[in-house]
This record gives structure tokens, C-alpha cells and sequence, in this order.
């Protein structure tokens, strides 16, 4: 399909999560992929095959997905540059001071190192608006734990600035419930063959990483997608508190999709830290609630879909995110994100049905979820996240009163100022 619109040059596609990729033959035979071509992680990060077994046009996951990208050019410095244009540089015309980095590609074998080194070098010269903390990640079921974790002592020594430090693990634990790289407790409603999906790293490596990342003194930032993935971490997170206490880790669970009632209020009981996407919780692009009912059913949508009020209302410390590129450049701005989580709507659809209404947060929630809990996440909390005397002066000026807006117009209201140490970052006063 993709061939009779384009086939004189490579082109590739990605899904809106970014965890699929359509490409045409151009792209494939740019890419060196035939019928030899290995998958990278079968039955989980794979190719889509014809019955010759050639590679489709269909890449599931990100471990063949980055593989082409970077193939064809996607992952350069240069490339990274232009990206930081659209999300850095007007970061603070979006009322944001800092944020988590959590997954840098940069050429074939996505070594993040030199971009960082940049960010470092920006700061140091005064050129960097925002505080930045940064990861070193994993997402192969073969990476070795011992060595993501020396590579994070390595980097967090190392590459560091005012404003820029990297002290934190990410891990892909899942991909996403939709192509079957996420566990489920229970297979979707429609699954044609009764399977619950799988994980990208059985639970034993899961729980060494947690556990070698913990002692060495560092946070971890994981992504599930499911229930079953959600149920697999928590468990691996207290066998590692069995053994060795919970100590000072702040520990993260990011997304939430599907989590089970039982596994929500695990979050407080454990001390870990859940990051949500409020958009996700809206009829996204307007699909998502039709898809998910049909997936779900009734019942378990209301149950345990994007759960972020049940969380708040559990005593777990919530914070949010953008997941960019999980929602639209536009979309990253905080002020959209809280409308979301407040109305359970998409901005500028007041008319949407709300995905499952009674997971709506209140106004302060929302806000303590992108200001003072953001910044304990970050280990910013002694710097920033409030206003206090003895803190840097890290702060948003907004045209109006939030708690004085119509719900559905908190994504309207214009950024007047931010300022990070005080320094003025955005102003249109």
C-alpha cells in the first residue's frame, strides 16, 4: 500500500506511540532487511513477515523500529538540533523549568553520551533555559544490568553542569497492549488468539536492574503499558525492598494505562512514584475511547483505565508528563496536560465524552502533579517545585487565576513570565 504512494525514495511511518513503523520497499532495501534478517527479539520487537518470510512493511516495537530509523538517518546530531528547536528552545514559553530527558537516540547504537556532552556545554555557557535530568536506558531482553549501571555511575560523574546531571535508570520493561508488547492479566476483549501479550524483559532481569540500579544509589524511570506489566514490576520493586529496604530510592512507574485496583494502592504502600500522561486519559485523537471499550469491555475500562484519580486518591505521589513523542509538539505544554487530567477531555473538545469521568483529579493535585511532586521525582526538591525562601527562583507567571477558569479553558491561558535562578527565560509581559 505504502509502495503505490511512494516508492521512488525510502519512507517510514510511525504509529502515533511510535511503537509501530510502516515502511515501503525503498526503505527496507535501504535498510539491508531480506528475509535473513534476524528479529531482534522474537515474538516481542519484531518484523511483520509474508509467508516467504520476508519483512512485510511492518516493524513491531522499538528494537527494529530504531534500527531502521537510524539506517536511514533519522537519529544524527544535526537531527537532534532541529528536534530541540520545536521542544528545548520554547520550553519555557510553555511555563516549563525543567524536565525529565528520558530516552536520547542517537545513531545506530543510540549512544546518548555526545548530546548530553552538548547540553553541558550549552548550559555552561549560559545558553540552556530549562533544568534537565537525564537517563541511561535499556530496552534489549541481552543488555547486561551491570553494565547499565556502570555506564550511569560513569555518566553521572562525568557529564554534569549547573543545570544538567543524569542519575537515572530508564527501562523499557513493555512496549504498548496494542501489538501485544505489553502483559495483560487478561487478553483484550477482541484478541483473536486468547493472548495476553509479553513483556520485553522476563521479571528476573527486571527485578536485578531495580536492584543494581537501587544500590548503586540511583533512581529508576519505568514504562509499562498493561496491567499484568504493572503487576510484574510492583512485584519486583518489593522483592527488592525485602532484601534491601526501600533506603532513599524514588523508584518510578510511568504510563499506568491498565493497572488492576489492587496494584493501585501498591504505588503509596511501596513508595513509588507514578508518572501519568493526562492526555492519554481523554478520547485521544478522537479514537481512543471507542477502541478501548472494545478492547475492554465496559467494566474493566472503568475499573482500570489510565487509573490517575484512583492513584491521587490512593496516597501515591502522582506526577505528569508529556511522553513526547507519545502526543503532538503542541500538546506538550503542562497547561494542556492539567486541563486533561482535570475534565478527562481533550483540549478544545469540551463536547468529548470523558474517559472514564470518575478519574478526574482536582485543579491542586494537578498542579502539586507538575510542580513540587515533579520536583521530588527529579530529586529538585530542595531547588525547586514551590516557592520557598532558601530555594532558587524557578517560577511561572499565568495571565489568570486557574482556579478562577472554566475547566475547559485552563489550555487557553497564556504564560506571562518563567524564570529559572531567577533568571528571566520567557516573557511577554
Amino acid at each position: 500500500m505504502l509502495d503505490e504512494v511512494v516508492s521512488d525514495r525510502p519512507a517510514a511511518i510511525l504509529s502515533s506511540d511510535s511503537h509501530d513503523l510502516w515502511f515501503n520497499t525503498a526503505a527496507m532495501h535501504a535498510c539491508g532487511l531480506d528475509r535473513s534478517t534476524e528479529d531482534p527479539d522474537p515474538g516481542s520487537q519484531y518484523y511483520v513477515r509474508d509467508a516467504a518470510g520476508w519483512p512485510s512493511g511492518h516493524a513491531v516495537e522499538v528494537a527494529p523500529i530504531m534500527t531502521m530509523l537510524a539506517a536511514l538517518g533519522a537519529f544524527t546530531e544535526e537531527g537532534i538540533r532541529d528536534a530541540q528547536e520545536l521542544t528545548l528552545t520554547p520550553a519555557p514559553s510553555w511555563g516549563i523549568t525543567g524536565y525529565l530527558e528520558a530516552g536520547i537516540l542517537l545513531g545506530p547504537n543510540q549512544n546518548a553520551q555526545p548530546v548530553y556532552e552538548d547540553l553541558v556545554a550549552r548550559d555552561n555557557a549560559g545558553q540552556l533555559p530549562v533544568r534537565i535530568v537525564g537517563t541511561v536506558w535499556t530496552r534489549q531482553p541481552d543488555d547486561d544490568p551491570a553494565s547499565v549501571v556502570a555506564t550511569l555511575r560513569d555518566w553521572n560523574k562525568r557529564i554534569k553542569s549547573e543545570h544538567v546531571t543524569i542519575s537515572v535508570q530508564k527501562m523499557w520493561a513493555d512496549g504498548t497492549a496494542f501489538n501485544g508488547g505489553a502483559l495483560l492479566l487478561a487478553p483484550f476483549e477482541d484478541s483473536k488468539d486468547g493472548s495476553p501479550g509479553q513483556m520485553t524483559f522476563p521479571p528476573d532481569h527486571i527485578e536485578r536492574q531495580i536492584e543494581l540500579t537501587q544500590l548503586a544509589g540511583f533512581d529508576s524511570h519505568i514504562h509499562i503499558d498493561a496491567d499484568g506489566s504493572a503487576r510484574v514490576v510492583l512485584d519486583a520493586i518489593e522483592a527488592v525492598q525485602r532484601r534491601h529496604g526501600r533506603g532513599t530510592a524514588r523508584h518510578t512507574v510511568c504510563h499506568n494505562t491498565i493497572v488492576h485496583p489492587d496494584d493501585v494502592k501498591r504505588f503509596a504502600e511501596l513508595g513509588v512514584i507514578a508518572n501519568c500522561t493526562p492526555l492519554w486519559g481523554t478520547d485521544y485523537d478522537g479514537t481512543f475511547y471507542d477502541t478501548y471499550l472494545a478492547k475492554l469491555g465496559a467494566g474493566r475500562m472503568e475499573e482500570r483505565l489510565y487509573p490517575y484519580g484512583d492513584l491521587v486518591r490512593s496516597g501515591a505521589l502522582v506526577t505528569y508528563g508529556s511522553d513526547i513523542p507519545g502526543v503532538r509538539i503542541s500538546e506538550i505544554a503542562p497547561l494542556t496536560q492539567i486541563e486533561a487530567a482535570v475534565t478527562r477531555k481533550r483540549p478544545g473538545f469540551p463536547g468529548d465524552r470523558a474517559l472514564v469521568p470518575r478519574q478526574r483529579v482536582d485543579l491542586h493535585d494537578a498542579l502539586r502533579g507538575y510542580t513540587i511532586n515533579a520536583a521530588y521525582q527529579l530529586r529538585l526538591d530542595d531547588k525547586a517545585g514551590s516557592l520557598e525562601a532558601g530555594k532558587h527562583a524557578d517560577l511561572t507567571v499565568l495571565a489568570e487565576n486557574l482556579f478562577g477558569v472554566a475547566p475547559e479553558e485552563i489550555h487557553n491561558v497564556p504564560v506571562k513570565l518563567t524564570m529559572m535562578d531567577g533568571r528571566i527565560t520567557h516573557d511577554t509581559r
